[in-house]
């Protein structure tokens, strides 16, 4: 390679290297060094901790916290994968009314979360909300349900409202894959006297087997690091048992003011993900382009 183009790779490089560095590589280490400090809120001077604070990881709050995320995390990205994969197959079928349907279902990932939580939480308010009044003029139930007032109806009413905002992101990248898929292989099948449940799992299941993968991971690291969804839906309650790691990390250095163990808690979401991600990558392996 020449000097010159060496110099204009260097030159067109630059400005994004220099974004990066400055909005992940520098606050990541920021993170790692506050993690050995104790820092005063009022003067934000600093002594140095070394690892004591680190021992927020044997707390009963974060492992707990740390199961919550992961019920959430999982529970949210398996809900939102069967319904955008099944909504993806509908809607790539030639369909009247298909550019309305498509339109509907995708409205709900351009809606602010602080919408849908308000929606949702006056839909399940446990007085005056739709759905209790729904199901007890349906003779499901004969008294409200607390429905963010019980911990295991929190959850799935935290699980619930989080698909219905993030599930036409899975719609969208599916129904991508699926617009390239050539026809000819569908014709093909056909004409062999392949079933629609043969070209589905021979033909269509495969060529998105890819994108299906990194829907889901891109997902899953959201999902686990959300911090917005929980805590204006739920707060973490009650009684902690929606709390995420996240919202953790937040209550410690913005309720609690301890910056020091919060950045711990940075960290281990830090290593996390950063762990999911490898093991994706060891055992997937994934090409550089979705096939």
């Amino acid at each position: 390679m020449r000097r010159e183009d060496k110099i204009i790779r260097i030159v067109f490089l630059l400005p994004a290297a220099i974004l990066i560095g400055f909005f992940a590589v520098y606050p990541i280490a920021e993170i790692f060094r506050f993690s050995f400090y104790n820092i005063d809120t009022l003067t934000f001077r600093s002594s140095f901790a070394g690892l004591k604070n680190y021992s927020v990881f044997g707390r009963s709050d974060f492992l707990q916290s740390f199961k919550q995320g992961t019920i959430y995390a999982t529970a949210s990205v398996a809900l939102q994968m069967f319904l955008g994969t099944g909504l993806a197959l509908l809607l790539n079928k030639a369909l009247k009314g298909r550019n309305i349907a498509r339109t509907l279902l995708l409205l709900p990932y351009g809606l602010p979360v602080v919408v849908v939580v308000g929606i949702f939480s006056w839909l399940l308010n446990d007085i005056s909300g739709i759905i209790n009044a729904g199901l007890k003029w349906l003779h499901l139930i004969d008294t409200s349900l607390p429905w963010l007032g019980d911990p295991t109806l929190a959850m799935a009413s935290l699980v619930g409202v989080s698909v219905y905002k993030w599930y036409p992101f899975v719609v969208i990248i599916l129904l991508a894959r699926l617009q390239v898929i050539p026809e000819e292989y569908y014709e093909a099948a056909a004409i062999d006297g392949a079933s629609s449940f043969q070209q589905f799992f021979f033909i269509t299941l495969p060529l998105m087997k890819q994108a299906i993968f990194i829907a889901a991971l891109i997902r899953f690291i959201w999902m686990f690091n959300k911090l917005d969804m929980v805590k204006l839906f739920t707060g973490g309650g009650p009684v902690g048992t929606t709390r995420n790691l996240p919202l953790l990390a937040y209550n410690t250095a913005f309720k609690y003011y301890f910056f020091g163990e919060a950045a711990c808690i940075g960290v281990g979401l830090f290593f996390i993900l950063l762990g999911g991600a490898w093991i994706y990558m060891r055992i997937l392996k994934p090409e550089k382009k979705v096939m």
